[in-house]
């Protein structure tokens, strides 16, 4: 879903996008499809954004929000 929301926002407005993943292949086709920046730091993206977008599976949502917590 979140690849799906990029490419529309890429298409339609091209903003700057910074994505976060602990996935680091799926950062890379982030950056190279999309070009996008990249972090494994949510934080990172909780600090320096103005919007920030949660595309993450239900089960993980309690750990990511904790990590994002007071940032």
């Amino acid at each position: 879903m979140a690849e799906a929301i990029i490419a529309g926002l890429k298409k339609t407005l091209n903003p700057e996008i910074l994505v976060a993943d602990v996935d680091p292949s799926r950062l890379e086709l982030m950056r190279e499809t999309y070009g996008c920046r990249t972090t494994q730091d949510g934080g990172e993206i909780a600090a320096s954004c103005q919007v920030v977008v949660l595309a993450v599976k239900p089960q993980i949502m309690g750990e990511v929000l904790e990590e994002l917590k007071g940032q």
